[in-house]
């Protein structure tokens, strides 16, 4: 009984891992084959990537009085092909 329950146990661990995971692979990419004249294959992406580069992700604010408003500006540059999409900003 107690190496059944492991086992159910495991398996439930194994799938929630896989559910959670799902959204951070990334989609298939569509890759098509061509064949030159002189009989060599290339092949091209139809779909390629976003490639998220963020220079300074991190920035700490020195010591500001209580209600006061600052400011700062992150620059985000997508060095991929395809559409950058961002979503669900944090502030700390």
């Amino acid at each position: 009984m107690n190496r059944s329950i492991r086992l159910i146990l495991f398996i439930t661990l194994i799938l929630l891992s896989l559910q959670i995971a799902s959204p951070l692979v990334a989609d298939t990419i569509d890759v098509t084959k061509t064949q030159t004249s002189d009989g060599e294959t290339n092949t091209t992406d139809q779909a390629a990537p976003p490639n998220i580069m963020i220079p300074e992700p991190l920035y700490t604010f020195d010591a500001v009085v209580d209600g006061t408003e600052v400011v700062h500006d992150f620059r985000v540059y997508n060095r991929g092909t395809g559409e950058l999409a961002i979503e669900k900003v944090q502030t700390g």
